[in-house]
């Protein structure tokens, strides 16, 4: 996700927070006599099931976490286990109170207890809420593939059931997802979805979110959407006026509303420089006036004093937009957020230098630096961040060294030319000696030494011409030598950036081990990025392994294999048999790479484009012991008491080939030992230093079931020592290597 996007989100959020905090003040006055009631009904000589009953009850109506979840403990120690749905019912109260404080492995824990119970007892509507609880927990923990997971499932049984309510809540979930993993075609989609089933039941609140939901992913795609962002803000901001006022959740979602319709007609006035969307602006600004700083919602008073320094930057208003953020930098120290503090310090340097308080902006513009160290903690960005970093340090000091050689180059050429002249008056003055004391003796001879005198005196300016001319081309050939080393070390730079995205998306080493501790990964690059690659994930009791080989290798491979991965991440969120996600990876690379079948007289298919990828894919429930395999040219060895089984794939790759037919799937059981082998075919393709032979998959399987009983790290060094002695030096690897092998 793009910095605005973050940016938007963490606003929607605090939006929505922010109103539900003040829904829970409210309702907590409507409810506490109810409450009260119920308390006087607990007596000790009531019943364990009745207790357990009436507290449930309490804990339902509480909005504050802490009551809640400490009236749904008090619930579970006297329910009986034979009250199923009420134990069901307080753990998903538990669940939904624990998530709220961010207490997410608690979270998780209660709500697969709460699922496994509704489950048991047949209650759809009641797992489709576990199943929402449970993708907000793994999007708190950025396993966005599992969060997706979950959604799709809640999001079939509420189209199965039919249940609007659910069903639109459902799509917000899914479009959250979207957004944050960058599909932002396929969260509004979904968001439309929830905006027309809203629309269609006349739920105003929920219609009023959808628009404010739409509004902010509009304006994360930018130029050009603001428009769009406009429409539906406007449409928030009708609705919610439309909407009691003497409702606080009502009035704080208005105030928030107001706010990002400003900062949207400011950012249509600053692409477009029409004045009227910024006066729109101010309208909205006076609209929301000191609610923020009324409520001591500092966050909010911050960011929307922001709008007033854009509406003030609009018109050059340079010292009325400062005495704004003057006065906010007063609660700067009340943020949780850095995002908010970097945009403050950026809008003060920015002033301070149209102000010619140079000073100023450049201390602002070093704490904008530190706050930017802070915002700046995610792995990926902080990787990008030293890269450029390095990058420019090594410019740095190549500009150094030619400056220093230029100087150098100067100093010996002034060296030459001084000698040259020193060496031309001293022959001169030498001549002139001559002349002196032969002129007296010789005086017929003059004319031919003043003649012999011109002579040298032309063959000391073509010296000195030769000089220079020869200093010249020596410049020259220093500057191409130098743009010539520094186009190679950005050609080298570039692949090892390339290198480091491509090893950002394969599945972390961890990652591998916690859901497969029993295995091994031979991963040899022929070139420093690699057209093999592998990708690894669990979804629930079932565990995905792709190895694949893509078109070539190198800098083309790689490409290749990002187009992999990335539709594999988009596709195995959705679907778990492995040849459907072969068929559909195969739509996906052919549409991706626009290649195309034309059928002639004779009716033959010939594809326009070779390039694909050959892929072994299982899937594996070691729970019920299960195996599913499909294959594009690359098999799967499984190695069972020491005998091989080898499933064998369909005879075609993943994109465009002659005859398509649909990918086949191989079911398996699974016992406790087996030992399941996937590669490409960089090792068996080998040839060898001595023989000039291939190594060939005959004898590879060989090697399998020969050193199969032994532990996975041990298979895996015998493997890497046998095709180095086979191959030799490493600049004999004609092919990328890959080689996965996992032991139940």
């Amino acid at each position: 996700m793009d910095a605005k996007c973050k940016y938007l989100l963490y606003k929607y959020l605090t939006y929505v927070v922010v109103s539900l905090a003040t829904l829970s003040a409210f309702q907590k006055s409507q409810a506490q006599p109810k409450t009260d009631s119920l308390l006087n009904l607990i007596t000790p000589e009531l019943s364990d099931s009745l207790k357990a009953q009436y507290y449930y009850e309490i804990a339902d109506i509480f909005n504050e976490n802490d009551s809640s979840i400490h009236y749904s403990l008090l619930s579970l120690s006297y329910c009986s286990a034979y009250d199923e749905k009420l134990l069901a019912n307080n753990y998903h109260n538990l669940a939904v109170n624990y998530h709220m404080q961010d207490a997410t492995i608690e979270a998780l824990d209660y709500s697969h207890r709460a699922l496994e119970i509704f489950e048991k007892i047949e209650e759809p509507l009641s797992v489709v809420r576990c199943y929402n609880v449970i993708s907000s927990c793994f999007e708190d923990f950025n396993n966005f593939d599992s969060a997706l997971y979950y959604a799709n499932k809640a999001l079939e049984i509420c189209v199965e059931k039919c249940d609007t309510g659910l069903l639109t809540y459902t799509y917000c979930n899914i479009g959250r997802i979207n957004t944050n993993i960058g599909f932002y075609e396929s969260a509004e989609d979904y968001y439309q979805m929830a905006y027309f089933l809203d629309s269609v039941s006349g739920n105003s609140l929920d219609l009023a979110n959808d628009c404010y939901y739409i509004a902010a992913l509009y304006e994360a795609f930018g130029l050009g959407y603001y428009d769009k962002a406009k429409e539906y803000m406007q449409k928030a901001v009708s609705i919610l006026d439309s909407l009691p006022t003497d409702d606080p959740y009502y009035i704080t979602c208005r105030y928030n509303s107001y706010s990002e319709l400003a900062h949207i007609y400011i950012k249509l006035a600053q692409q477009t420089g029409n004045e009227s969307y910024a006066d729109s602006c101010l309208f909205c600004l006076v609209e929301v006036g000191n609610y923020y700083f009324q409520q001591r919602e500092y966050s909010n008073y911050i960011s929307n004093s922001f709008v007033f320094v854009d509406y003030y930057l609009f018109y050059d208003k340079y010292e009325d937009a400062l005495k704004v953020l003057l006065e906010c930098g007063k609660y700067l120290s009340k943020l949780v957020s850095n995002v908010d503090k970097l945009t403050y310090y950026e809008y003060l340097s920015n002033i301070y230098v149209h102000l010619g308080n140079y000073k100023l902006a450049y201390e602002n513009q070093l704490k904008r630096f530190e706050c930017g160290q802070h915002v700046l903690n995610d792995s990926t960005l902080s990787a990008v961040a030293n890269s450029k970093v390095e990058q420019a340090m090594m410019i740095e000091k190549m500009e150094q060294k030619r400056i220093a050689e230029l100087h150098e180059a100067e100093k010996h050429r002034m060296r030459i030319v001084i000698i040259s002249l020193i060496c031309g008056l001293s022959l001169v003055g030498l001549l002139v000696i001559v002349m002196t004391q032969l002129f007296r003796q010789k005086r017929k001879s003059n004319l031919v030494l003043a003649h012999k005198n011109e002579m040298l005196a032309e063959q000391k300016e073509e010296i000195t011409a030769q000089n220079e001319k020869l200093a010249e081309q020596y410049t020259q050939l220093e500057q191409q030598n130098e743009q010539i080393e520094h186009q190679r070390d950005v050609i080298q730079a570039s692949i090892n950036y390339a290198h480091r995205i491509q090893e950002s998306l394969l599945t972390p080493a961890s990652a591998i081990g916690e859901i497969f501790p029993n295995h091994f990964l031979l991963y040899k690059p022929r070139n420093i990025v690699s057209g093999d690659f592998y990708w690894v994930r669990q979804f629930g009791d079932n565990k995905v392994c792709v190895v694949a080989d893509c078109t070539g290798h190198g800098v083309p491979g790689g490409f290749m294999s990002m187009l992999g991965i990335t539709n594999l991440n988009y596709i195995v969120g959705q679907e778990l048999k492995p040849d459907i996600i072969l068929n559909r990876l195969r739509d996906a690379v052919i549409t991706s790479l626009r290649q195309h079948i034309v059928i002639d007289d004779v009716e033959e298919n010939i594809a326009q484009s070779r390039d694909g990828m050959d892929v072994a894919i299982y899937v594996i429930n070691e729970r019920q012991m299960t195996l599913s395999y499909a294959g594009a040219n690359n098999s799967l060895v499984l190695i069972r008491n020491d005998e091989e089984i080898v499933l064998k794939p369909n005879k075609m790759p993943v994109g465009i080939y002659a005859k398509m037919l649909p990918f086949v799937r191989i079911d398996m059981d699974l016992q406790k030992g087996d030992c399941i082998y996937t590669f490409t075919d960089g090792y068996q393709d080998q040839f060898g230093i001595a023989s000039g032979r291939k190594f060939m998959s005959k004898r590879m399987r060989e090697l399998l079931l020969e050193i199969h009983n032994r532990a996975m790290e041990e298979q895996k060094e015998i493997l890497e020592l046998a095709f180095n002695e086979w191959c030799g030096p490493a600049e004999n690897q004609t092919d990328d290597v890959l080689v996965m092998g996992v032991k139940i």
